[in-house]
């Protein structure tokens, strides 16, 4: 369960933005988008959206979250003294040569924890940790430059032995929180493991995936329901799936102008990677099924995002997605929204994150007041970030109105273009 995200001096984000989603309790509307969290009086959203001009800034909050993220699932394996390539704000004289902060505060397990981090190019400047797994909250490390010997870690964590060979072998470029991990720290695993299997950024999904789910496993009669509700009229799918071989491999190579990667190569040799060949068949005894690829782009995408949207349902997990409205039509983002809202379909309160331009789904009848978030650049072009409950909206405001005629700002402005 996600609690809220903060980051500062990254990309267009200069100033540290916070983006929350505990619920606002004055809002009573659509009880359903909203559950708690099992330990605190704070309820959580299922659901949040965020609206923005181009260039606003959207993207950059969630390319924060997304190298929060990869960068505790991967840094353990940089190289002492290798450039950490975080992306500060260019547009001043000094941002570029401060710190860049992540932190981020998520319930896992009845624990709620808070972490984050600070850090250049060169080095991590400063590193935390604090949990409550109880109605108090426990420091479990603080990291404070590079002098180890001032760091603190919780004697709870482990023996004095390992707490002093995870300082020993923490680089300065590296997370204490990943290398710990890496040396088999039991009770800092859990934070870890959220951001490996509960955190997840949800692109353009896959087509394979979704495909092997159809041939593999028992879920392709709920694929199909999930393509129908769109209005897709599919009554079948046909799926063969083919091993990959070195030959196969040598096209691939040949056709996006590069080698594979030696483990890629590995799997393909060993037999472990297939292709998936999907038909979709939409009338009875349908003489020749059209092949996905034949399908419009947004028959392709709902596809794709089908085996994901389902596991993250059922696992409960939290997503984040740029422009989800990207080759949809407004009524299947909503249809997508409404999946996350509905106690039925969401009974493990997975979340969902994204940004998007469809005023169209700006609606009282979709969206709590405190669903509905907005981006803008300031007057030094910095990412400012502010809920809709700042103007203090009214139950049933005309919410898709307001926001076209510019009353929570967030629009372009669009000026004269002369063609003489």
């Amino acid at each position: 369960m996600l609690v809220e995200f903060s980051v500062a001096n990254f990309k267009s984000i200069r100033e540290q933005q916070t983006l929350k989603l505990t619920s606002v309790k004055a809002y009573k509307e659509h009880s359903d988008n909203v559950f708690s969290t099992g330990r605190t009086a704070e309820n959580l959203l299922h659901t949040l959206a965020i609206y923005g001009a181009n260039a606003g800034g959207k993207s950059s909050l969630l390319e924060a979250l997304n190298f929060m993220e990869s960068f505790i699932l991967r840094n353990s394996k940089m190289n002492e003294g290798e450039t950490i390539e975080v992306n500060p704000f260019k547009l001043d004289n000094h941002s570029y040569t401060e710190p860049s902060s992540f932190e981020i505060i998520f319930i896992d397990e009845g624990i709620r924890y808070q972490y984050g981090f600070s850090l250049t190019q060169d080095i991590i400047v400063s590193e935390w940790l604090y949990a409550s797994p109880s109605k108090s909250v426990q420091t479990w490390f603080e990291r404070d430059g590079n002098d180890k010997n001032e760091w603190y870690l919780n004697r709870n964590l482990a023996s004095k032995s390992d707490r002093d060979t995870w300082k020993r072998m923490t680089r300065s470029n590296a997370l204490l929180l990943s290398v710990a991990v890496q040396l088999n720290a039991e009770k800092l695993k859990p934070i870890f493991n959220w951001f490996r299997k509960k955190l997840v950024l949800l692109e353009n999904g896959s087509i394979g995936f979704t495909a092997e789910h159809v041939k593999k496993s028992n879920l392709k009669s709920k694929i199909i329901q999930y393509l129908n509700a769109a209005d897709l009229s599919i009554i079948d799918l046909d799926v063969d799936e083919k091993k990959l071989n070195v030959e196969d491999l040598q096209e691939l190579e040949k056709q996006f102008g590069g080698t594979a990667p030696s483990e890629f190569k590995d799997a393909v040799e060993k037999g472990d990677i297939s292709k998936f060949k999907v038909d979709v068949i939409h009338i009875e005894n349908q003489r020749v099924p059209l092949n996905i690829d034949e399908e419009s782009e947004g028959t392709q995408k709902l596809f794709a995002l089908a085996m994901p949207l389902i596991d993250i349902l059922e696992k409960g997990k939290v997503i984040y997605i740029d422009e989800l409205n990207n080759s949809l039509h407004p009524f299947i983002v909503r249809m997508i929204i409404e999946l996350f809202n509905n106690p039925e379909t969401n009974p493990n309160h997975a979340q969902l994150i994204f940004t998007t331009h469809a005023a169209s789904i700006l609606d009282n009848n979709v969206f709590r007041r405190d669903q509905i978030w907005f981006v803008e650049k300031d007057n030094e072009l910095a990412t400012q970030l502010y809920p809709l409950s700042d103007f203090c909206p009214r139950i049933n405001e005309a919410l898709a109105k307001g926001y076209l005629e510019g009353k929570y700002g967030a629009v372009p402005f669009i000026g004269e273009f002369n063609w003489r």
